[in-house]
């Protein structure tokens, strides 16, 4: 398999993964956007598909499916309000375990001092 195969397969885990995550975080379904290169594959297949639909029925595939636009701004919107929710997290966790350490380190200094007097 060579390195751009095994690339895209560890992505797509990876992408898998955290989409599964926020969903169960969220409760909603998370879906992050597609790649341009698997979008034009996905047009390719649907390609017969649609001239298929067009001519039984009347109706193409775009006009039978919303936009999308809101969802992909929503979908957007809560995924960097999620990250900088647990971002924000972890840096004041840091933040607090740092500003934890100076007076603990005084406190074990000066009560090591007076133990030793």
């Amino acid at each position: 398999m060579s390195r751009l195969k095994l690339a895209n397969k560890l992505a797509g885990a990876v992408r898998r993964y955290y989409e599964q995550v926020l969903s169960a975080i969220t409760g909603f379904r998370v879906s992050f956007q597609q790649s341009a290169h698997s979008k034009k594959e996905g047009r390719v297949a649907r390609r017969g598909k649609r001239v298929y639909d067009e001519k039984s029925d009347g109706k193409s595939e775009r006009g039978s499916r919303p936009t999308g636009w809101m969802s992909d701004w929503l979908a957007g919107w809560l995924a960097g309000w999620l990250t900088s929710w647990v971002v924000g997290d972890v840096v004041g966790a840091v933040a607090g375990s740092l500003l934890l350490v100076p007076p603990m380190l005084l406190v074990l200094v000066l009560s090591s001092m007076i133990d030793a007097t």
